[in-house]
């Protein structure tokens, strides 16, 4: 089974760089992560074998699947990681069991829960994880919503709370709003309003001490895994740069940083270290400075500069 490549990591789509071009899927909905859509299946194919799939860092999107499925999917799962595959594995709240796989993050989609407002599965989630928020307008965007959810995410242990404004086709809107009873206030809602920014509940979410975009675990290993790293961490200060209103030409200057360093055969961490960061001698002094920054220290504080104001009372607009 044919794999679809991303050529390069972004934030808003959880840094995946690889994810299956047919997947079995499941028929109630869910939101598809790699794409910020929802999808309803009519499951009818095999899941993926192992073999398919090649060995390597590049973070490769595992999406939910029937019932029937999950344990023929636990077990690609850990064959997955037992080859040294990167994954994000989705699962919903009361899921039977997390897989504990080397190499594997789980996030959680907490739509189906939204939908019902039902946060009591919140409270129990495993300690350490991702939770993914879909915002949807007049049934996730509400901010005293918010605030009990994160309290309850905190206190479960939750470390992140990253939110998705979905593309919703208008036979989304229509089910939703049948599902709720055909209420007029809903249907005004989800037709005729924005959701409300992402940065608005990062704000709250920062405030409960959950962060506001998942990161992949450290890859400290071969070259190309700390290029990789160095790339998620370019992607992302690109995009936290222009939610802050800042410079669009800079901004594209980290995204095109990250593209390099994913793709480029040389060991960037050496050469910032040597001082020959001349190779990217289109890069902007702020793009120059967090590459040097990360390559001395293997973090940014820059970024996390950028995340905390991002986070900020203060800064509760834009997207």
């Amino acid at each position: 089974m044919p794999l679809i490549s991303y050529p390069r990591p972004e934030a808003g789509r959880w840094l995946v760089r690889r994810a299956f071009r047919r997947w079995p899927g499941r028929r109630g909905r869910w939101l598809d992560l790699s794409s910020g859509t929802l999808r309803q299946d009519s499951p009818g194919i095999d899941l993926p074998r192992v073999e398919d799939v090649r060995p390597g860092p590049e973070l490769l999107y595992i999406p939910p699947v029937e019932p029937s499925q999950e344990e023929p999917r636990a077990e690609l799962i850990r064959a997955l990681g037992e080859r040294g595959v990167a994954l994000l594995v989705q699962c919903s709240p009361g899921d039977a069991a997390v897989l504990d796989v080397e190499g594997a993050s789980v996030v959680f989609d907490l739509l189906d829960d939204l939908v019902r407002r039902s946060l009591e599965g919140f409270s129990s989630l495993p300690a350490g994880c991702t939770v993914a928020w879909p915002l949807v307008a007049g049934i996730s965007d509400d901010p005293e919503l918010w605030e009990e959810a994160c309290a309850r995410l905190a206190g479960a242990g939750v470390r992140c709370i990253q939110a998705v404004t979905p593309e919703l086709k208008a036979r989304d809107r229509q089910q939703l709003v049948a599902e709720s009873g055909g209420a007029d206030e809903l249907f005004d809602s989800l037709f005729h309003r924005r959701p409300a920014s992402e940065r608005e509940l990062a704000v709250v979410a920062a405030r409960h001490g959950l962060a506001s975009f998942f990161r992949p675990p450290s890859r400290a290993g071969s070259r190309h895994e700390r290029n990789l790293e160095l790339a998620e961490i370019l992607a992302l200060a690109g995009e936290i740069w222009l939610r802050l209103g800042r410079s669009e030409v800079c901004g594209q200057d980290f995204f095109r940083a990250s593209h390099w360093a994913a793709s480029t055969s040389i060991e960037v961490r050496a050469v910032a270290l040597e001082g020959n960061l001349g190779v990217v001698g289109w890069a902007r002094a702020e793009v120059s400075e967090l590459i040097l920054e990360w390559a001395s220290t293997g973090c940014s504080k820059r970024l996390e500069e950028w995340l905390g104001e991002y986070g900020a009372e203060t800064g509760a607009s834009g997207a």
